[in-house]
């Protein structure tokens, strides 16, 4: 899936002080079409992928596939592939697993995608993503996202 792109006006700026430029050819660009990113979402858990469960409590239940049919449009902007590694409140992931998670990050990187997305508890969120920061050798970006209810 491609998306096309038109010639892009721009307000007057210091670098553009007449206020029109025409987009240039530029990496992801191939004769005005611009290539849809191809992002790599990781679900681990968390409140956001919480669900009632028989007994009246929550569980991490949903997987990123789930997420991802709950936002339809995210398909219109990239070309996405879910995983969901764990299910896991994110007090209970370990080193082990998060190591794990930047292996798949590192591979998909590998493989051509763009970007990825991992998403999780917000308990642990910034030692998750400090912890990915430092693992990931990768000038690609990594989303570490959650929710609270």
């Amino acid at each position: 899936g491609n998306l096309p792109v038109a010639d892009v006006a721009r307000l007057p700026s210091r670098r553009n002080p007449g206020g029109r430029e025409v987009a240039k050819a530029r990496p992801g660009f191939e004769e005005g079409i611009m290539k849809r990113p191809r992002l790599l979402f990781l679900s681990l858990g968390g409140t956001i992928t919480m669900v009632q469960n028989n007994s009246g409590g929550i569980a991490p239940k949903l997987g990123a596939s789930e997420l991802i049919a709950s936002v339809p449009a995210l398909a219109e902007v990239a070309d996405i592939e879910a995983h969901s590694p764990f299910r896991l409140p994110s007090p209970s992931l370990t080193l082990e697993n998060l190591v794990e998670v930047a292996r798949l990050i590192t591979e998909g990187f590998a493989a051509g995608i763009d970007g990825a997305v991992v998403i999780q508890g917000t308990d642990t969120i910034e030692e998750s993503a400090f912890l990915l920061d430092l693992l990931v050798d990768a000038a690609k970006p990594v989303v570490v996202t959650g929710a609270m209810r």
